[in-house]
């Protein structure tokens, strides 16, 4: 498991992320039905929950379910990142929006000292629970790095979604299916 940390600037404080890899959500053989239902239910509520996600209003049905297949599985345990501020394009996570569906996550952002004085602090800018996205703009802005950190506070588990999977399941990238002055909306997204 690779570790990373960022130091808040003040007091020596310091907060570690732990990062976890991308899981595809499968059902073994030797599992009952049981377990099948409730990955279907799982399923059916996250088509769901991706209608009500902004980026996506402008796509059909049918787009929706092609996406809806394309999405991984994430478990992150309590203090583990879903996705840090400044993480270059380069990285998988980069380039995902997250999809929570069970748990929560804190959005934070680092920045300079507003005295002056060296260091950073900790900008907090909200929660994210059950049927949250997060990540929007990473399938929006091609080169641009994460600005935000977004940080499991509880158990949590999220479905991911590439930029990749997205051009792929619709054949374009999606800016260009945003409906006119969706974007500016949409920028506001972490």
């Amino acid at each position: 498991r690779r570790r990373s940390t960022i130091k808040d600037g003040g007091g020596g404080n310091e907060g570690s992320l732990r990062r976890r890899s991308t899981r595809r959500l499968t059902v073994g053989s030797g599992q009952e039905a049981s377990a099948r239902h409730s990955q279907s239910a799982v399923r059916k509520r996250l088509l769901t929950a991706l209608r009500t996600v902004p980026v996506f209003a402008g796509l059909n049905q049918e787009h929706l379910k092609l996406l809806h297949n394309r999405m991984t599985f994430q478990r992150y345990e309590q203090g583990e990142a879903l996705f840090e501020q400044g993480e270059d394009v380069s990285s998988d996570r980069a380039l995902a929006l997250f999809l929570i569906t069970h748990g929560s996550a804190t959005v934070f952002r680092m920045q300079l000292r507003d005295d002056g004085s060296d260091g950073t602090t900790r900008v907090e800018l909200g929660q994210r629970g059950e049927g949250a996205a997060v990540g929007a703009r990473a399938l929006l802005f091609q080169d641009e790095a994460r600005q935000v950190n977004v940080v499991a506070t509880h158990p949590t588990t999220a479905f991911a979604l590439s930029r990749q999977d997205v051009q792929a399941a619709i054949g374009q990238p999606l800016m260009q299916l945003l409906p006119e002055g969706r974007l500016a909306e949409e920028v506001q997204d972490y």
